[in-house]
């Protein structure tokens, strides 16, 4: 791993022509944790690509674990029928929270398509994905206080009548 990034896990690339590649592409993270009033929250996206020739002929899960913590953050299921190639799943709003998914500093994601191997696809060995994070909490903004100054009075001359009125 360099600057957060850690390269897919994998062994010698092998691809073989007419089948689905399911691949992790695009993670982002929001890089730290933004106090609100659901409480400290990260969130984490992704994108799941079909790089192959066909779409899946079975469903298969996408899993998002926390290495660091021992946490599984999504295990969803996903029909493959239908997952044309070059299509791609975005998922751009993952949550997670300090004690619930996330812990304070640095975290080990790994995010794997097709865990249980359900897919027979051209490239099995490029279905994970690795990336470390840094997450820090950001304290709640502190709030204006109340002014203590009054507002201003604005004393008015009497009103003088005009020349020529009654």
């Amino acid at each position: 791993c360099q600057d957060g990034r850690c390269a897919p896990v994998t062994s010698s690339p092998t691809s073989t022509p007419g089948m689905a590649d399911l691949v992790i592409k695009n993670f982002s993270y929001n890089g730290h944790i933004v106090s609100n009033k659901d409480g400290n929250q990260v969130m984490l996206g992704f994108h799941i690509v079909n790089v192959g020739d066909t779409e899946p002929q079975s469903n298969f899960y996408v899993r998002v674990e926390n290495v660091t913590n021992n946490k599984t953050l999504l295990n969803q299921y996903i029909v493959g029928q239908g997952f044309k190639p070059k299509e791609t799943y975005n998922y751009q709003e993952l949550y997670g929270k300090i004690g619930q998914g996330f812990s304070s500093g640095q975290n080990l994601i790994r995010i794997t398509v097709d865990p249980e191997n359900a897919v027979p696809e051209s490239n099995e060995s490029n279905n994970v994905d690795l990336e470390i994070l840094t997450v820090t909490e950001v304290s709640q903004s502190v709030q204006p206080q109340p002014s203590t100054l009054k507002e201003p009075v604005f004393n008015l001359p009497p009103k003088q009548s005009s020349p020529g009125s009654v």
